[in-house]
């Protein structure tokens, strides 16, 4: 995500990242910047939904808009579905363990 634009931040909420890609150009473009017509959109969206005052969940959601879709339709459901979902698995074990030290680091000893 090396292009990747800050689409809408909440903090301590929410963050959604996004790309856009020109297929003809092969460049990143903004949302407002001409482009060719034939485009690929994905878009990241990490939010922290509050559970109670000791518990937060973390829910990801990723979309995808591209045009023209003949083009672009038959493959996006070709790809290998697997591999990012470990991928993106892997991410969310490594957010989950990252959260759990650094909430232990602050916590008081004597409470443990």
């Amino acid at each position: 995500m090396a292009d990747s634009r800050v689409g809408a931040m909440g903090p301590c909420r929410a963050l959604v990242l996004s790309v856009t890609t020109d297929l003809r150009e092969g460049r990143s473009v903004g949302r407002r910047d001409p482009m060719s017509g034939a485009f690929l959109s994905t878009s990241w969206a990490f939010m922290l939904h509050h559970v109670d005052s000791l518990t937060k969940r973390l829910i990801v959601r990723k979309g995808v808009d591209y045009k023209p879709s003949f083009l672009i339709g038959p493959f996006a459901h070709l790809s290998p579905r697997p591999l990012p979902f470990v991928m993106e698995r892997r991410q969310l074990i490594g957010c989950k363990q990252r959260a759990e030290q650094a909430w232990g680091a602050t916590q008081d000893p004597a409470l443990a």
